[in-house]
């Protein structure tokens, strides 16, 4: 989540928790909401790359809310869940093949 990746400042304090739970009550009835993609893993280089990456776009979405004062849209938070259930894929993709 965006806000795991900011200061802890008094802007994640007001809004950590909201942002945290967004889709929490709804996320098991909207699960064709959370589009995947392809990430390939092939070792721990690539995997930390890939988690580099995940982590880099959520800090840039956690320093945007900051900067327009708001909360995660559902999109916004829905587009977060892709970016982990692709990466979690990967990763079982990846332990499957051995």
């Amino acid at each position: 989540m965006p806000l795991h990746h900011t200061m802890y400042n008094e802007f994640n304090r007001k809004n950590h928790s909201d942002n945290d739970g967004i889709v929490n009550d709804e996320v098991l009835g909207h699960m064709d909401m959370i589009a995947t993609y392809e990430i390939t893993i092939q070792s721990e280089a690539d995997l930390s790359r890939e988690v580099a990456r995940i982590a880099n776009l959520s800090k840039q979405l956690g320093h945007t809310l900051e900067a327009q004062n708001r909360r995660m849209t559902r999109e916004e938070a829905y587009r977060q869940l892709g970016h982990s259930v692709s990466l979690l894929k990967a990763i079982l993709k990846m332990v499957v093949a051995g």
